[in-house]
């Protein structure tokens, strides 16, 4: 479940970055906010609990 929690958490960092502006990209943090983690996590528990992964 690490694994599979840690590719969707940077599969939706990539996506993040890619709707960044290029100029917005060297000069600001791009991060993940703390409630959109915790969703992903949830999801990725109830995945890995009802082995759908």
């Amino acid at each position: 479940m690490g694994v599979y929690l840690a590719y969707i958490y940077y599969i939706s960092l990539f996506k993040k970055i890619e709707r960044t502006a290029p100029e917005k990209v060297i000069s600001i943090r791009i991060r993940i906010s703390d409630s959109k983690k915790y969703m992903l996590f949830l999801g990725a528990y109830f995945k890995h609990s009802f082995n759908s992964i």
